[in-house]
């Protein structure tokens, strides 16, 4: 699939057995800087889409995408805010998620999760670099809107880690709390890319390339929305309602 567009994917039928719809799907109107198009996010009032331009070593931009009709990305206006930093981690960057009042932006690398502080709310082009873990082996992560805990895997390793955060949004205080096996992996070995939770913390869809590389999502049967030991919980920030996907490279395709 061609890594410079942008989906906009229907997950409800999903719930109750059905397949997942593509409700839109657009070219991205930047030309990239380094080697990916990866993580992405929405904002949860629909009005502005985030995405990863990442590469293989340090480089990262992030930049910010206007919607003229909230959640419609036929909408999506040329950025207008971006964040170009040099990590101290290599690897992609593979999920973005953004808090609820705009104040906190996350990013995953592989081995290692950053978190920046927006001073001015949404606007990425004031972000600064607060805090950051590491992670080693896990380079996908879904985290919790109330900042307690998160969850990360290895995209080709049937293992998941959920970590505690006894301080909300605080990554020194994190903990690593328990470990499951996941419960689908595909018979070539590569695992889900990335997750979502529905707002109403029932359901974790996963995205996952089926065959050569083409996009699929499944939803998760094990505890579905809640944590590793059984706790519902709701969806992560950014993430809520439509949600807004991306096809990245083969074998690299996260929704976010």
């Amino acid at each position: 699939t061609s890594p410079n567009v942008l989906y906009q994917i229907d997950i409800n039928p999903m719930k109750t057995g059905g397949n997942a719809l593509t409700l839109a799907q657009i070219e991205i109107p930047t030309i990239r800087t380094y080697d990916y198009f990866m993580g992405n996010c929405i904002s949860i009032d629909g009005k502005y889409v985030y995405i990863a331009d990442t590469g293989l070593t340090t480089g990262n931009i992030i930049r910010r995408y206007l919607l003229t009709t909230p959640y419609d990305i036929t909408t999506l206006q040329p950025h207008d805010k971006q964040l170009t930093y040099t990590s101290s981690y290599t690897g992609v960057t593979s999920f973005i998620c953004i808090s609820s009042d705009g104040t906190i932006f996350y990013a995953r690398r592989t081995g290692a999760i950053e978190k920046f502080i927006l001073s001015t709310p949404w606007d990425i082009s004031t972000a600064t670099l607060s805090q950051s873990i590491a992670t080693p082996q896990q380079d996908t992560m879904v985290i919790d809107p109330n900042g307690t805990r998160f969850i990360c895997w290895r995209y080709n390793v049937g293992t998941v880690y959920e970590y505690t955060m006894s301080v909300p949004h605080d990554l020194s205080t994190a903990t690593q709390t328990a470990t499951t096996g996941f419960p689908l992996q595909q018979p070539s070995g590569w695992l889900a890319l990335s997750g979502v939770y529905t707002t109403d913390g029932q359901y974790l869809f996963t995205h996952y390339p089926p065959g050569a590389g083409r996009p699929g999502l499944k939803p998760q049967s094990d505890n579905e929305g809640g944590s590793l030991t059984s706790t519902a919980r709701a969806s992560p920030e950014g993430c809520a309602r439509r949600s807004a996907a991306e096809a990245s490279p083969v074998q690299r395709n996260p929704i976010g």
